[in-house]
């Protein structure tokens, strides 16, 4: 499909924004809840970065279906998306407004409006009661949930180059199986990985049927190895993934990924070709047009 995008991926984008602002409101009015509200580290709103995840998870499914990496016009669209998406947030909340209260409240336009909601907004951080009024310093709020949703999105260009991706045959690979292996520690991992085989097809195979080491249990130091093998249905190239992950005490943190490639031994099959049509029997003439 080259760089050009398709219907497909930008329908099934735009179906996931929207479904993402429509959670975003139904939270806001349906229930109150502004998903937007607490702020983590001065820099970050949870809350529009999961949604901005939430809205570019279409471009995944989108750019499997067009066949197609995430090169940089899928970047552009997402970036677009996620600078805009807080934005439009703000304007139907607006909207609403007007139609429910505009007669009991001093607001004439949109700037007006994010003016009072932003001079007036408290600061609240996670584990922190909310501070004074913020004032004109409230608009930092503002660009904290843009860049957010910003990132969200961009998450997922990351999200789709961790894809195995055939470049010969520009589709993506097709998975054949993901395991995750344990080990109580970083050593016991070494001493397992030094019995598996360097051979990419061999390494496969072994990994998909070692056994665990770490007993069921996780601790802090305990490694995580995940091996994920896929294949492209067209040219017979495999991939095999692995991703090692160690756990601090609170969650499993990525530490490095490896990939190997290797060509199967099957060859591509050879397109269906016609069998040549005889040309019909005339009355008087034969199958080769020559007099009986």
């Amino acid at each position: 499909m080259g760089k050009r995008l398709t219907a497909s991926f930008v329908l099934l984008t735009l179906l996931s924004q929207l479904f993402a602002l429509g959670l975003a409101l139904t939270l806001m009015i349906g229930f109150r809840i502004n998903p937007f509200h607490y702020i983590l580290n001065l820099f970050i709103s949870p809350g529009a970065l999961f949604l901005g995840m939430i809205g570019a998870s279409g471009a995944i499914a989108g750019c499997r279906i067009s066949r197609m990496p995430a090169h940089g016009k899928v970047v552009l669209v997402l970036g677009v998306f996620g600078i805009f998406f807080v934005p439009i947030y703000y304007y139907c909340i607006y909207r609403y407004t007007l139609a429910q209260f505009g007669d009991f409240i001093p607001i004439t336009s949109y700037a007006d409006f994010l003016s009072y909601i932003f001079e007036h907004s408290r600061r609240s951080m996670i584990g922190h009661e909310p501070g004074a009024a913020m004032g004109s310093m409230g608009y930092s709020l503002l660009l904290t949930h843009i860049v957010s949703a910003l990132v969200g999105n961009l998450a997922v260009v990351a999200a789709i180059d961790a894809l195995p991706f055939c470049k010969a045959c520009n589709q993506f690979h097709q998975k054949d199986a993901k395991r995750y292996l344990r080990f109580a520690d970083g050593y016991t991992l070494m001493a397992a990985m030094d019995h598996v085989s360097q051979d990419p097809a061999e390494r496969a195979m072994q990994l998909m049927s070692i056994a665990d080491d770490a007993g069921g249990r996780t601790t802090k130091g305990t490694m995580r190895v995940k091996a994920l093998q896929s294949h492209c249905d067209r040219c017979g190239e495999h991939a095999l993934v692995e991703t090692t992950h160690v756990f601090d005490g609170k969650a499993f943190r990525k530490r490095g990924t490896e990939t190997r490639n290797w060509k199967s031994l099957r060859p591509r099959a050879a397109p269906l070709e016609r069998r040549p049509m005889p040309p019909p029997a005339v009355a008087g003439f034969g199958r080769k047009g020559l007099p009986k």
